[in-house]
């Protein structure tokens, strides 16, 4: 509530503002490192990847359009007009993982509701790119 109150009051502000932001390309590189455990012990990586696959938001996002079943440890993010979802998608088949970051920011859609299927496109584009592109 309190963020959503800062966020709305300004929203160009807020969106300007550098603080507590990372790029798309740092926040991948920031979930393949938690991946291959390369900045948190085997324990804590585990542990935050598990947290991840649990999360419970953000259902009509990442996860939103790709094939029943497939799972996503994923982090969700939204606040004023930013909606954002970044993850690791398994691969059908064991086929492997593919990093996914979306960030949707100063959008001119309505609401966040409806960046959410932009999202869900994006990730199922991406899922196919790499299920049916193997070699």
């Amino acid at each position: 509530e309190l963020a959503n109150g800062y966020a709305g009051s300004d929203n160009a502000a807020f969106n300007a503002d550098p603080q507590d932001t990372a790029t798309p390309l740092a926040m991948a590189q920031l979930l393949r490192k938690i991946w291959d455990q390369e900045i948190l012990s085997e324990e804590s990586s585990s542990l935050l990847i598990d947290i991840m696959y649990r999360c419970q938001t953000g259902e009509a996002r990442l996860k939103g359009a790709l094939p029943p079943g497939t799972q996503v440890a994923h982090k969700t993010g939204t606040i004023g007009e930013t909606t954002n979802d970044v993850g690791i998608i398994d691969l059908p088949d064991g086929a492997g993982h593919v990093i996914t970051v979306v960030y949707i920011k100063e959008s001119k859609l309505p609401d966040n509701p409806a960046m959410e299927p932009v999202i869900a496109n994006i990730a199922r584009a991406i899922h196919d790119y790499f299920t049916f592109n193997r070699g």
